[in-house]
């Protein structure tokens, strides 16, 4: 992951990024107080922590993605130059990850609330050693004041964050001040490396074109992935959570968060993230694919759906719409629908359906139509095929994303696990000759 980070700092200037995270933020600050005072049904964007006891909150997954940003980029850049303080940006990724699984999860919100620990020990131990990582970070930044003041001012937002949150001990949620700032916090610091990460690799081996950034970027992104091994690790969150989820129905109680049937848990994070994933590969297939930027309408399309479709899948926007509207929320999705199902088809005839890809593809969609015939069909009156019914939606977005995993390594290639990290040395790795534009 650190390997694409970097391909994606050298691509795309601090700018290109600074205008991403302050939409994502200024969004975030308008739906809470839309949420609070006009429309409940926006409830996914409430600034508040996850709890593992209650839900997985939209706006911690997103500082988490801020976070593990910083991590990869934090780990490229003691590869990208070693003679700087190695050890600290090490540490610094580890405490980066480390942190955006605590947010993602939110231990320390759930010690505080369900075990009655203080913050004092629950998050300050492990903010004081975070501080002390990432003011060494600073120090190494010295040379580059711009991407240096950015990230101090991210550490220094990320600790009034904390006494926000440290505030708010025994209280029943969060202060949505706190939770903005910390969201702030984390994208600043995010920034920071950015910029850093861009000067220094581009410091020491300078951009090619457009086009041969755009392949380091895919070959990065899926030349090195082992299918088998992610194969794996999907197929067992899929146990676990059809095993959790079976205990939680028809309840929820304590293990709310695993309910299969709810928004904001984190069975729902983790379809999003597969329909995201499958999203981000769509997109890429359509840039190393089609020189011609008219080309990539459809890959565009089928893209854009993809990720509705994900951000829905965590947020439940078309509830938000039925409240609006007064009409069935599933119906509200119907012109995504019909837009996805035209842009699936023509990929399906570019790829090929024999292709594996293109197979992949139908097997996906076939999939898909079963779990959602399954929910209009038979959840209402046996509730417990909500169980299958989620676990075949997710079957069908993992193979959305391994159609289009495999697309893109029909260009850009493959490489074992061992050839990828003995290339990881190059910050842009050969690729193969472009197959004409499909």
């Amino acid at each position: 992951m650190s390997d694409l980070a970097i391909q994606l700092a050298r691509r795309f200037r601090a700018r290109h990024l600074f205008f991403v995270l302050a939409a994502v933020i200024a969004s975030f600050a308008v739906l809470d107080q839309v949420y609070r005072h006009a429309l409940d049904s926006l409830i996914a964007f409430e600034l508040e922590d996850s709890d593992p006891a209650v839900r997985n909150s939209f706006p911690a997954v997103v500082i988490a993605c801020f976070l593990i940003g910083a991590g990869a980029l934090a780990f490229a850049v003691q590869r990208v130059k070693p003679a700087s303080g190695v050890a600290w940006w090490r540490l610094a990724g580890v405490v980066m990850l480390f942190l955006a699984i605590e947010e993602f999860l939110g231990f320390h919100t759930w010690v505080q609330r369900h075990a009655d620990v203080s913050w004092n020990v629950a998050y300050l131990p492990f903010l004081a050693l975070a501080t002390v990582v990432w003011v060494e970070v600073a120090r190494h930044m010295g040379e580059h004041r711009m991407a240096r003041l950015t990230f101090a001012a991210g550490v220094a937002g990320w600790l009034v964050a904390g006494l926000f949150d440290a505030a708010r001990t025994g209280r029943a949620s969060a202060l949505p001040g706190g939770e903005l700032i910390e969201m702030t916090a984390a994208a600043l610091m995010l920034l920071g490396i950015y910029q850093y990460a861009r000067a220094v690799s581009l410091a020491s081996s300078p951009a090619g074109d457009h086009r041969e950034q755009a392949m380091a970027i895919a070959t990065s992104a899926v030349s090195g992935v082992d299918v088998k091994k992610v194969l794996i690790g999907i197929a067992g969150l899929m146990v676990v959570f059809g095993i959790l989820g079976s205990i939680v129905y028809p309840g929820g109680g304590a293990l709310r968060a695993f309910d299969l049937n709810k928004e904001q848990t984190f069975p729902a994070t983790f379809s999003g993230f597969l329909l995201l994933g499958a999203g981000a590969l769509a997109l890429l297939n359509g840039v190393v694919r089609c020189e011609n930027p008219a080309d990539r309408l459809w890959w565009i399309v089928l893209a854009g759906v993809f990720g509705f479709l994900g951000i829905d899948e965590m947020t439940a926007l078309h509830e938000a719409v039925q409240d609006r509207v007064h009409v069935w929320g599933q119906a509200t999705l119907i012109p995504i629908v019909i837009a996805g199902g035209v842009a699936w088809w023509i990929t399906v005839k570019r790829l090929g359906a024999g292709s594996l890809a293109g197979r992949l593809l139908i097997l996906a969609a076939v999939t898909w139509a079963v779990s959602q015939g399954i929910d209009a069909a038979l959840n209402e009156h046996y509730g417990w095929t909500i169980v299958p019914e989620e676990l075949l939606e997710m079957a069908g977005s993992t193979m959305f994303g391994l159609a289009m995993l495999v697309a893109a390594r029909d260009v850009v290639g493959s490489r074992s696990p061992a050839e990828h990290r003995a290339a990881r040395v190059e910050l842009n790795p050969p690729h193969r000759t472009l197959q004409p534009a499909r």
